[in-house]
């Protein structure tokens, strides 16, 4: 293949493991290239001063120095940007606007690849995609409204109906077809939602989507630690016996809204 026709990348993710599976699944990809794995804002900085320009470059929003966004308060960057991000949707708008695409954690390869496809098709019918610019970007962020997250549920038991509160609430569990959530008192209910749809009315900063079974509340975690290949292990009050697996691409998200 003519390496003029090659799609060059950079990987700009600060966890080995993160980037060496996004290197392999652009590697199965016909036509791409990774000229260069940065781990750092320095890195990236470094990078983009001195290295070789890509066509496009995948960046991880929080790395180990702090928030990607400062490589271009410091440098010029040349090319259109993918970000790789675990934001709530209601911030995803503004990405939508000012960047090429984003790919939400943990990335999957058809995903990825859809991603590199619409980038090719938006070069040939437009041009090259001009680079984001970062300053609208985070005014668009900073501009993002209150957004009002639910509250309370009405959930049936039995005959009768009971008012559970959001602080009272330890997670949401999918088993099968349903979805339950579980009270402080340790009474269980069935919902009405999906996990994807309670993800999207629930406050992130109280709720927190750990995989593709439970979504688990702050207040209500017992204890965590660490578990096997990088996965974080939650123990939520009043089911002891259970054990909530974050996964590693998650897990990583898990410490920083853990911390905040």
């Amino acid at each position: 293949m003519n390496t003029d026709t090659l799609l060059k990348i950079l990987i700009v993710e600060d966890e080995l493991p993160a980037a060496r599976r996004i290197s392999e699944m652009l590697a199965r990809i016909p036509g791409v290239r990774v000229t260069g794995i940065t781990r750092s804002i320095s890195d990236t900085c470094e990078w983009f001063r001195n290295a070789e320009r890509p066509d496009l470059a995948l960046m991880d929003i929080e790395l180990s120095d702090g928030q990607v966004f400062s490589v271009f308060e410091q440098v010029q960057v040349p090319c259109p940007v993918i970000f790789t991000t675990a934001y709530d949707e209601y911030t995803l708008k503004a990405f939508k606007l000012h960047t090429v695409d984003y790919l939400l954690k943990p990335i999957e390869e058809e995903t990825l690849r859809k991603s590199l496809q619409k980038f090719r098709e938006m070069k040939q019918i437009f041009g090259p995609p001009v680079p984001a610019d970062i300053r609208e970007l985070l005014q668009e962020l900073r501009q993002t409204g209150p957004v009002s997250y639910k509250e309370r549920f009405l959930l049936k038991a039995g005959q009768f109906f009971v008012s559970v509160e959001a602080p009272d609430i330890v997670y949401f569990r999918a088993s099968e077809k349903a979805v339950y959530l579980l009270h402080s008192d340790g009474r269980e209910y069935v919902t009405d939602h999906s996990l994807d749809e309670l993800e999207k009315m629930l406050d992130p900063s109280r709720f927190f989507r750990a995989n593709r079974q439970f979504i688990i509340a702050r207040g209500h975690i017992r204890s965590m630690y660490g578990g096997f290949n990088g996965k974080m292990v939650l123990i939520p009050a009043g089911a002891e016996k259970l054990q909530v697996i974050v996964s590693r691409e998650r897990a990583k998200v898990f410490k920083i809204w853990a911390g905040a």
